[in-house]
């Protein structure tokens, strides 16, 4: 009998019911997240939990969790990554126009520090950002 995936008590946790699931706590979601960021994820499982987290939603401690962990790479593969704004925009297969991207450029103007962060979302229907942000000349900016 061969033991489970690491990864696998994540996507169980989020996903054994309508009436047995369960949200992940800070340190679940910490952990979750850098094994993603490491790459140590088998790519249906990857998925299994992104669909599960969308399905149901993440909550305080899942995001709180999961953006520890992004910072904790960041300070792992370059300096530490000092910002006043962590901006996810991962909305974008809702082809809501990247509005948001508008309100980031004023807080950068006053001196605020924005990681942004996102999907590529090159396919059709997607409204990503990352082609907003090249278009204003924003993308000597990213880390």
């Amino acid at each position: 009998m061969s033991e489970d995936h690491p990864f696998a008590q994540y996507v169980r946790a989020l996903g054994k019911g309508p009436n047995m699931w369960r949200d992940l706590d800070f340190n679940e979601a910490k952990d979750a997240m850098t094994m993603i960021l490491r790459g140590e994820v088998e790519p249906l499982q990857l998925g299994a939990f992104l669909l599960l987290l969308r399905r149901k939603g993440e909550t305080g401690a899942e995001f709180a969790g999961m953006a520890a962990a992004v910072r904790e790479q960041f300070s792992v593969v370059k300096e530490p990554v000092a910002v006043d704004f962590d901006w996810p925009s991962y909305a974008d297969r809702h082809r809501q126009q990247p509005w948001f991207v508008l309100a980031a450029i004023l807080l950068a103007d006053q001196g605020f520090k924005v990681l942004m962060h996102g999907i590529d979302g090159y396919h059709d229907g997607y409204a990503p950002t990352r082609p907003v942000l090249e278009r204003l000349a924003l993308h000597r900016q990213w880390i």
